[in-house]
């Protein structure tokens, strides 16, 4: 009866699979009349899905929206424009017949024009006026063509459909109109798997309307209407054990025999399924170092690092010791090498100078990483003031620092003589412990002329440099790897891919979240950025928590202060967090502010910063960077930072969980009291009740303290009524339960129009 169709896998088979559950639960298994065998579709290609315009909001002079239907690069009249930018535009096509769509392309003109789209939603059904959205993207402003994976609908199940909307929603230049030149799609057509997918469709509209009836009858216990829909259609409202849960506290009333019983449905599993999806809150804390002694370390007394910019730090998760490295203060590069032991609070000064020790030379905007199997930090690139670099290509020497024997080795005297990088600054680089490789992308190369510099691994074993990819090479999959500077990167062990996350390239920001997967030399848009619900990637540091499967990321933005002296850069930081399986960005921290200033609460917004996490302590580090001066008073010390912090994400923790829904059970347990017993009322409230509420929450404890007006005022009530109180609470206990297990979140009155 019920069918989801799931997305093409990498084998490029379709599968019709009934809804899954954890634990298991198909509301209407008993009723299905269709055999839900899986149906392969191994000799299903994806096609060219065939278009025309079907509606249009308005376009400008020649430019007509049938000319996206064709390529042409060069012409650049081959496109649709509008001139009515201050209302919404949009432009609908149909297909030829319906399918799976499974790509949008969007073709570019062969310059970078002032009219490109920046941002963009599409959206898709089986008739126009029924449409969900299939995709929220951002556009890179250049000439390289882009395909975005779509098809997906909020269920995850794949979308048939016959229309598609495009609405653009920004240009990349402002006071220009949009430009769209030429949109693909692709898809699968086939008759057979179109007609099995709209079956499913049309089983779950005939589903999900049944469960509506459901939860509307019983919400006004109707329960003989119930009781015969139930029976004759064989659907399932909810969870069998949510069913008996409804039983429990509804029908009979056994708040108390509730309580046993929600603590083995709402399991651990459920629980932390619940708090995965629940808005981080930021707590940061200022860092302060103490000796042996109790003493506190301060960059005055040489006893921790000092005020910089452009430093290096990396982690050693499993010791839980950070390496910072370098920087530059304002006045000149330098070359220190600390150590700070998590556990016990204490930096530790390895080297005044790693090159009096064969190691790096005193730089910036350098980069390290780290190997947790051989426990050796390694070091390449650097910052050189153009007045210092002369005529000849300067050196890029790769350094690697074995932390247990505390010695520095130099690996490569010039990577660019052994088929690695030049010289080269701002660029990312990532360690795979696994496979011993290191990957270095993006970054300004300083040889002549400047350019950017593409993707490189490095062999810790062989001690061989490859380079994966050239700058803006396309990748198998026809995308390009764009170099970059500003940008953050990360390695997913588990996966084997690389995330790009946004930066700067020229005068243009960067926008992109970048998945790349180093085994098949593919590269895929994860998720949009600015604009349409990520952060700004102006400015990025990442880090990423593979057991959470999480990828945090500390954003900032730089604008020119206003005013005829514009004394200050106005910086931006905001804290983000990015869940993979998800694949949705949310905000957890944000703080803006013109004036530099540290205190003790939070962290002033900067830049030349660093960050690092550990997964151990689940806490971020912060230290240093420059508070956003303009040029004017950049060279000033001032303008750097020394100060050092922790951020702890916190989130509600599972026994909270259990807590609030027993402090909804005990509160409705004591108003029903009040009507029977009001001595016994006021017992039950000061012991029972008041065992679950925080009476550190303002809300809930001013909630508690107005339950003892009801031992006075309750008064005998309906059964009715009685029965209306329980479901209020045996709803809002519903909110703890994911979507597949729970009756639907619509309610069958909201459908009617009046």
């Amino acid at each position: 009866f019920f069918f989801r169709l799931f997305p093409v896998s990498v084998s490029r088979s379709l599968f019709v699979r009934s809804m899954e559950a954890e634990p298991s639960f198909e509301p209407g298994e008993a009723a299905s009349s269709l055999e839900q065998d899986t149906v392969s579709l191994e000799d299903a290609d994806e096609t060219v899905l065939p278009y025309t315009i079907h509606a249009y909001s308005s376009y400008s002079a020649s430019y007509h929206p049938r000319n996206i239907i064709v390529d042409k690069p060069e012409d650049e009249a081959s496109r649709w424009s509008f001139s009515q930018s201050n209302e919404p535009q949009y432009v609908m096509l149909r297909l030829e017949q319906p399918a799976v769509l499974t790509e949008v392309h969007f073709g570019k003109h062969s310059q970078v024009h002032v009219c490109n789209i920046k941002e963009v939603k599409v959206y898709g059904g089986l008739q126009p006026g029924n449409m969900v959205e299939l995709l929220s993207a951002v556009l890179r402003n250049d000439t390289h063509a882009e395909s975005f994976r779509v098809g997906r609908r909020g269920d995850g199940s794949l979308a048939c459909l016959r229309y598609i909307k495009i609405v653009p929603l920004q240009p990349w230049r402002s006071n220009f109109n949009y430009s769209i030149w030429h949109v693909r799609l692709r898809g699968v057509a086939d008759p057979t798997v179109v007609g099995c997918l709209q079956a499913a469709l049309h089983a779950r509209q005939e589903m999900e309307a049944i469960r509506l009836c459901l939860k509307h009858f019983r919400q006004r216990n109707i329960m003989d209407c119930f009781q015969a829909l139930q029976k004759r259609t064989r659907v399932q409202l909810e969870h069998p054990a949510l069913a008996r849960l409804h039983d429990v506290t509804v029908v009979e009333g056994k708040l108390d025999q509730a309580e046993q019983l929600l603590e083995k449905t709402l399991t651990r599993e459920i629980r932390q399924e619940y708090i995965s999806g629940l808005r981080y809150t930021p707590v940061w804390c200022r860092v302060r170092a103490r000796d042996e002694d109790g003493v506190e370390q301060t960059a005055g007394y040489g006893s921790a690092p000092g005020m910089r910019g452009g430093h290096q730090m990396c982690l050693d998760t499993a010791d839980n010791i950070i390496y910072l490295h370098g920087g530059y203060d304002g006045e000149n590069d330098l070359g220190d090498l600390w150590q700070y032991d998590i556990a016990s609070n204490r930096w530790l000064c390895l080297s005044a100078n790693a090159e009096e020790q064969g190691g790096p030379s005193p730089r910036s905007c350098h980069k390290l990483c780290f190997d947790e199997k051989e426990k050796k930090m390694y070091v390449l690139g650097r910052y050189v003031e153009p007045r210092h670099r002369g005529t000849a290509p300067l050196p890029n020497e790769l350094y690697c620092f074995d932390t247990r024997a505390r010695r520095w080795t130099l690996l490569c005297a010039n990577s660019a003589a052994k088929g690695g990088p030049p010289l080269l600054y701002d660029h990312q680089m990532c360690m795979d412990s696994d496979n011993r490789l290191i990957y270095v992308f993006g970054g300004r190369t300083l040889g002549s002329p400047t350019s950017y510099c593409g993707l490189y691994s490095y062999s810790t074993e062989t001690n061989e440099w490859k380079l994966i990819r050239e700058d803006s090479a396309v990748c198998t999959n026809g995308t390009p790897l764009v170099s970059r500077i500003s940008h953050s990167m990360l390695y997913n062990p588990g996966e084997r891919n690389l995330y790009i996350f946004g930066g700067q390239r020229n005068h243009e920001i960067l926008v992109d979240f970048l998945k790349y997967d180093v085994q098949h030399d593919r590269v895929s848009s994860l998720s949009p950025g600015r604009g349409v619900g990520g952060p700004d990637l102006e400015l990025t540091r990442a880090t990423m928590d593979d057991e959470l499967g999480e990828v945090y990321l500390l954003a900032g933005v730089l604008r020119e202060g206003v005013g005829a002296s514009k004394a200050w850069e106005t910086v931006k930081n905001s804290f983000w967090v990015y869940a993979i399986h998800r694949g949705t960005w949310v905000c957890a921290y944000e703080n803006e502010t013109c004036e530099g200033k540290v205190n003790d609460d939070q962290p002033c917004p900067r830049f030349a910063h660093q960050l690092v996490y550990s997964p151990q302590s689940k806490l971020h580090f912060l230290f240093g960077g420059n508070a956003g001066q303009v040029a004017s008073q950049a060279g000033s010390r001032k303008s750097r930072l020394s100060d050092f912090w922790a951020l702890k994400l916190q989130r509600t923790s599972e026994a909270e969980v259990l807590r609030k829904c027993y402090f909804s059970l005990r509160k409705q347990a004591f108003l029903e009291l009040c009507s029977r017993d009001p001595k016994q009322a006021l017992v039950y409230l000061q012991e029972q009740v008041a065992a679950v509420t925080d009476h550190n929450d303002p809300i809930e404890s001013k909630e508690f303290r107005a339950l003892t007006s009801a031992i006075f005022n309750r008064k005998s009530i309906s059964e009715e009524q009685l029965f209306r109180e329980r479901t209020t609470v045996y709803e809002s206990i519903l909110t703890y339960f994911p979507e597949r297990m729970k009756q639907p979140e619509n309610n069958l009155v909201d459908l009617v129009k009046v």
